[in-house]
C-alpha cells in the first residue's frame, strides 16, 4: 500500500484491517476511477466518501472499489447506531480506566473511548477498534461463565442487565476481580456484534452472534 493509499485509510482500519463494511463482498464493486466516470462525481468526492464511511468500500490488491449503489444511496448499512445507556456507562467507565493510567492515558483507544462515552452512537469504524481491543478477555469471560445464549440473542437488554449487575455485586467483593472488567468487555462485544456485520480474522468465537 503506498502512503497516500494509507493516507485515505480511517485511522482505526489502518490498525485493523482485518475489518471489512457491510455487504462489501455482496455488491458488486468497482474502482473509484469507474465510479467518478460512470455517476459523474470527482474522485476526491468519492475518496472523501470513502474517509467518512458513508459508502461501501474496501481494499483489494491495494486499490480502493466501492459499491456505486452505496454512493447513490449514500448509506446502504448501518452506519453508526444509538448507544444504550447500560452500554455508554460501560464505556464511561473504561475511559476512567484508561485515563487513571499514565501509561495508556495518551492511546489511541483511550482516544476512542473518551469518542464514545460523550457521543450518543456508535460508528462501525470505534465499533471496530472496540472489538479488537475487548475480543480476547470476552472470550475468557464466555468460557468460564454459565452463560444464557437464548437470552442473549431474544432478550439481550435484560440480559446486559444481569451480567453488569452481577460484574457490580463482585467488584464490591473484590475490586480487583479480572472477571469484573471481562463481563464488561463481554457486554461490549455482544452489543457490537448484535449491531454491526464486522468480518474479523480473530472471530470464532462470537459466531452464534452472527445473524
Amino acid at each position: 500500500m503506498s502512503k497516500k493509499e494509507e493516507k485515505l485509510l480511517p485511522q482505526s482500519t489502518k490498525k485493523y484491517k482485518g475489518f471489512e463494511m457491510k455487504n462489501s463482498d455482496t455488491n458488486p464493486m468497482v474502482t473509484v476511477k469507474v465510479a467518478s466516470k460512470e455517476l459523474g462525481k470527482s474522485k476526491s468526492e468519492i475518496k472523501d466518501l470513502i474517509r467518512k464511511n458513508l459508502i461501501d468500500w474496501k481494499l483489494k490488491n491495494g486499490s480502493y472499489v466501492v459499491d456505486i449503489n452505496s454512493i447513490k444511496e449514500e448509506k446502504t448499512f448501518n452506519n453508526s447506531v444509538e448507544i444504550p445507556k447500560l452500554i455508554k456507562q460501560i464505556f464511561s467507565e473504561t475511559l476512567k480506566d484508561f485515563s487513571s493510567n499514565p501509561n495508556i492515558s495518551g492511546s489511541e483507544m483511550c482516544k476512542v473511548f473518551k469518542r464514545v462515552s460523550k457521543s450518543n452512537s456508535l460508528n462501525i469504524m470505534d465499533g471496530a477498534e472496540i472489538f479488537e481491543y475487548a475480543y480476547h478477555t470476552a472470550v475468557d469471560f464466555q468460557k468460564t461463565e454459565n452463560i444464557n445464549y437464548n437470552e442473549l440473542l431474544n432478550n439481550f437488554t435484560h440480559e446486559y442487565k444481569k451480567i453488569y449487575t452481577e460484574s457490580q455485586r463482585r467488584f464490591k467483593i473484590d475490586r480487583f476481580d479480572k472477571s469484573v472488567v471481562s463481563a464488561e468487555h463481554f457486554i461490549m462485544i455482544c452489543f457490537i456484534k448484535l449491531n454491526f456485520n464486522i468480518i474479523s480474522m480473530i472471530d470464532t468465537e462470537f459466531e452464534w452472534l452472527n445473524r
